[in-house]
């Protein structure tokens, strides 16, 4: 089974989890949902949204340097996150943009419970961090083509991670389970295997469900 545990497009994958905005909620099938942090300034409850048994996870939020809203209603909205997260006992999939020390700070702060994944992994030289602290990784379309990627995830331990397609229509999962594969030098059976294995530690709902 290829599980995808975090994508824009619903393409029929044998199990998916799609990203949902709060303000449009329509969606049928599994969901993580949060206010990114493009629209922190617009964060309201959404309680009842995250009680739905469809729901499998708070995200994506976090802190994005490159936008034009202010780190510090950035830095509050995330931390409702986290709380929404530790009160529903949900996993965090995590934004984050230039801004791994600020995330870092607060993870260390609240200490939180729930699982945290850094979705769309790119920024290799943070890496150690990242896994001394315990924060799965999400490897998305980029392990296609990112060479430095490809080198860091020889080093990441298979148990950390989880694989996604994000907001790349095109790319299958299938193709990035192959490709993790070959890095890895495992069988695509045993890929497969571990990742379920991860899923199934990570999102309590759908193992539960």
């Amino acid at each position: 089974m290829f599980l995808n545990f975090h994508t824009h497009f619903s393409n029929h994958n044998e199990f998916e989890i799609l990203n949902i905005d709060v303000e449009n909620n329509l969606s049928q099938s599994y969901f993580s949902i949060a206010y990114h942090p493009k629209d922190a300034d617009k964060f309201c409850d959404f309680n009842s949204e995250i009680s739905s048994k469809k729901c499998l996870a708070i995200g994506e939020c976090g802190i994005d340097k490159n936008i034009d809203i202010a780190i510090e209603i950035q830095e509050k909205v995330f931390i409702e996150h986290v709380i929404l997260s530790e009160k529903f006992e949900l996993p965090l999939i995590i934004h984050c943009v230039k801004a791994w020390n600020e995330i870092l700070a607060i993870k260390t702060k609240l200490n939180p419970k729930q699982k945290w994944i850094l979705h769309g992994f790119r920024k290799t030289p943070i890496l150690p961090s990242v896994l001394e602290n315990n924060v799965l990784i999400g490897i998305g379309p980029a392990i296609l083509f990112d060479e430095k990627l490809i080198l860091a995830l020889m080093s990441i331990p298979v148990n950390q991670i989880l694989l996604e397609t994000d907001d790349n229509e095109k790319v299958d999962i299938m193709e990035i389970y192959m490709k993790v594969a070959q890095i890895k030098n495992i069988s695509l059976q045993q890929l497969e295997l571990q990742i379920e294995e991860n899923f199934i530690r990570t999102f309590k709902k759908w193992r539960n469900g």
